[in-house]
């Protein structure tokens, strides 16, 4: 058995849907799987060392980066896609320039990630890039023979959204590496403070989020938040300023070592996203032993079960009171953090690995 993967997930250089692919090529088969393309400056294929890969603008920053990139390697895509030499083509993102080239004889399959740009469409501006990813992803999810789903809330939306047969979808969970990176004595950010992960977009809340943290700023005069990937937008420091939080807000660009270091001196991760697929920064939280406060939608009850304390992501009083609770109550921090450890046991990126060689399995 052959898998092929595209170079498409790989043009970032940061993501959930990299990294998960990485954690399960670690795990395959050595000499059953093929990657396509060459130049990519994805950190966590860099650091697996799973295949030599070349950065051709030294990491420098310009706007059209992702499209050459994605110009330099499409002619490798393309010749392992004409080639044929595998039994399933597994497409690593909303992609489908290569369905044409992908023969008859070869199954294809799909992971749905979320499907936000359906479920909550006003939480993005209709732009021409939008409705091709759209029309991109619903031609993904028809053209499968299987789809991955992670999550049951996932599959879900596939059947509501789609119309698809359940049976065509498998939900496979994503994992988390227990093995903990080592957190050094030397702060980030001075404590206390509650952390916010990954990009700000709309659909993440992290204008509630500021509001909710304001309405607390008040009773703890020491608390900041810090904030991990891009700097802060003109737009986000000018709402940060006009709400007096300026000087507690801090954003770091943060390695995987630092981002272990962030959970573990934190008050609390905090998740008030409107929509999600998964939320692997969930489990992150957890290993780390930093509470999880987060948004009652989507996936995040069926993934953090017990282990998270909930608000409506819509109300930032709500969200500013559960954050407050854990903030006050001692008790209830210990014991997120201990059902946080306890619920971690149920996902694994062995196991995540395993569940899609038996659906590869499944389909020859």
């Amino acid at each position: 058995m052959k898998i092929f993967y595209d170079h498409f997930g790989f043009i970032e250089r940061y993501g959930g849907v990299s990294k998960y692919f990485v954690e399960v090529f670690k795990r395959l088969p050595t000499g059953s799987w093929t990657l396509s393309g060459g130049f990519s400056e994805n950190q966590y294929l860099k650091e697996s060392n799973l295949l030599h890969t070349f950065s051709p603008f030294c990491s420098k920053q310009f706007r059209g980066k992702g499209i050459a990139m994605n110009y330099l390697n499409m002619p490798s895509s393309i010749f392992t896609a004409m080639r044929g030499d595998y039994d399933i083509y597994h497409q690593t993102h909303y992609n489908t320039s290569l369905f044409p080239l992908i023969r008859k004889s070869k199954k294809i399959v799909v992971c749905m990630h979320d499907l936000n740009y359906f479920v909550c469409p006003q939480l993005y501006p209709d732009t021409i890039r939008l409705r091709h990813t759209k029309k991109e992803q619903k031609k993904s999810a028809m053209a499968a023979d299987m789809i991955i789903a992670v999550s049951g809330n996932t599959k879900k939306d596939l059947v509501e959204q789609f119309g698809i047969d359940e049976k065509k979808i498998k939900v496979i969970y994503h994992g988390i590496d227990k093995e903990k990176k080592k957190t050094e004595v030397a702060r980030i950010v001075r404590p206390p403070y509650i952390l916010f992960v990954g990009t700000r977009h709309t659909y993440k809340n992290f204008q509630g989020f500021v509001k909710a943290f304001s309405l607390m700023a008040g009773k703890y005069k020491d608390l900041n938040f810090a904030c991990t990937g891009s700097s802060f937008t003109a737009g986000e420091l000018a709402a940060i300023s006009k709400l007096g939080l300026q000087g507690r807000a801090h954003c770091i660009f943060a390695t995987e070592a630092q981002m272990a270091q962030l959970y573990h001196d934190a008050e609390m991760f905090a998740y008030p996203s409107f929509y999600e697929g998964f939320g692997i920064p969930l489990l992150e939280a957890m290993l780390y032993d930093c509470p999880v406060v987060c948004s009652q939608t989507s996936c995040f009850p069926e993934v953090a079960g017990e282990a998270a304390r909930y608000f409506d992501p819509s109300s930032v009083e709500d969200m500013a009171n559960a954050m407050q609770k854990v903030l006050d109550d001692t008790h209830l921090k210990s014991n997120l953090i201990r059902k946080g450890q306890a619920r971690l046991q149920l996902y694994s990126w062995d196991k995540c690995a395993e569940e899609h060689l038996d659906l590869y399995h499944s389909l020859l």
